[in-house]
């Protein structure tokens, strides 16, 4: 079953991922806001798990697990996505909405899309932890973000080979046209081999959910201003997702609010928003 895009964002939002997380593993508060305790998928007997509610997800420093309190749900209960995403509707009151045949379809194909975002986000990030991606972390280094930063806005590095993310997800399981219609990956108008669209570049992802990534060149490591506006939109992208990158909020309750608001800060470009997590605030995307 497809969910509208809008209804798992508002289910999201009214949930809180340590309450859900505390049912199975006992967590204990930091002293910056996030949760630790021990990982349930993996043993071990010094806390490595981490949850942060006003990131709205969990990590795991010993195996790498992450994901949001869909994947936590999923992952603990063997549940596939429709059944956790019932659940936790169960959990915070809401109802699950049911679909004409056309909204269905037009859900499935913007999840699915969704869903290609979403890996192609964590191939990029894979690439930027890999040998070729030094240069890109040195430069992030360079201008002020920390390894939490990186891991918290799921950075990442788009290598310079032709068809890398290509093959990469056709691999698993995502087929070209689905990349072409991401605008990931770019058909030639003469009818040519398909091939990356970004090379070179640092990737930011665009959350809420991972609905496009914005690219900022990195060619001998100098930062070009990212343009999301130079490339096709997928279906899934969305001028309030573009909004939501630009703001930075105080607390998972809170709304996008005018700049006069002491609720949010707005940033000019992605590097100040990924670098504001190293100052003394403990703010982040939603």
């Amino acid at each position: 079953m497809a969910f509208p895009p809008a209804f798992l964002d508002e289910l999201k939002s009214r949930l809180v991922l340590s309450d859900i997380v505390g049912r199975r593993v006992k967590l204990r508060k930091g002293p910056r806001g996030e949760f630790a305790g021990l990982c349930p998928f993996h043993n071990e007997k010094t806390p490595s798990f981490t949850v942060s509610d006003d990131k709205a997800f969990y990590h795991c420093f010993g195996c790498g697990a992450h994901g949001s309190v869909f994947d936590f749900v999923m992952n603990t209960e063997n549940l596939q996505f429709p059944e956790a995403v019932e659940q936790l509707a169960g959990v915070a009151g809401m109802e699950v909405p049911q679909l004409s045949p056309a909204a269905a379809e037009a859900a499935r194909r913007s999840a699915t899309l969704h869903e290609v975002m979403d890996k192609a986000a964590t191939w990029y990030a894979d690439q930027l932890k890999s040998n070729g991606g030094s240069g890109a972390r040195a430069y992030l280094e360079k201008r002020g973000v920390s390894p939490s930063a990186v891991t918290g806005f799921r950075l990442g590095f788009a290598p310079n080979g032709r068809t890398m993310l290509k093959d990469a997800l056709l691999a698993r399981e995502v087929s070209e046209a689905q990349l072409i219609e991401t605008g990931l990956v770019v058909k030639p108008e003469d009818g040519g081999a398909t091939f990356d669209r970004f090379r070179n570049r640092l990737m930011f992802p665009i959350l809420i959910r991972v609905v496009g990534s914005s690219p900022s060149a990195v060619a001998r490591w100098a930062m070009r201003a990212p343009n999301t506006s130079i490339r096709p939109k997928p279906a899934c992208f969305t001028k309030a997702a573009r909004f939501t990158v630009c703001s930075m909020r105080a607390n998972r309750s809170a709304r996008p609010a005018p700049p006069s608001s002491p609720r949010g800060i707005w940033t000019s470009s992605r590097w100040p928003m990924a670098a504001l997590p190293m100052r003394s605030h403990r703010w982040g995307p939603r």
